[in-house]
């Protein structure tokens, strides 16, 4: 009898282990996917401001109030400021997916039922 409860114990303390795991994982893909959100919404900003100071540049540019390498260094910030938006929304998604995938909800969201059996289409 007390083998039995013994095996029960372990059985419960893996149990509740692999509970503590996921929630960890959830909320490590959830800090991330907010993080990533906030990076976007900034990045978004700062492509704003970087548009802006380009314009700018190139009014004075045209009045030869800048220089072309002045207009270049612009452009380089313009170039940056997409990069870090197209690499913010990657990560955003990325860390979605994770996020999802961490508390089994991503099937669902993405319309595919768990209890019935898929079939995948004819390939020929």
């Amino acid at each position: 009898m007390s083998q039995a409860e013994g095996h029960r114990n372990i059985a419960a303390t893996l149990v509740d282990q692999a509970k503590l795991d996921i929630l960890q994982k959830a909320s490590v893909a959830y800090a991330n996917w907010v993080g990533a959100e906030g990076q976007a919404q900034a990045s978004a900003a700062q492509l704003q401001d970087s548009v802006r100071s380009r314009d700018v540049y190139k009014s004075e540019y045209k009045l030869n109030q800048r220089t072309l390498n002045d207009l270049l260094s612009v452009e380089q910030d313009v170039f940056q400021a997409e990069f870090s938006q197209v690499s913010a929304k990657y990560d955003s998604g990325y860390s979605l997916i994770n996020y999802l995938t961490a508390v089994n909800n991503l099937l669902p969201q993405l319309g595919i039922s768990q209890g019935m059996k898929q079939s995948l289409p004819d390939l020929k």
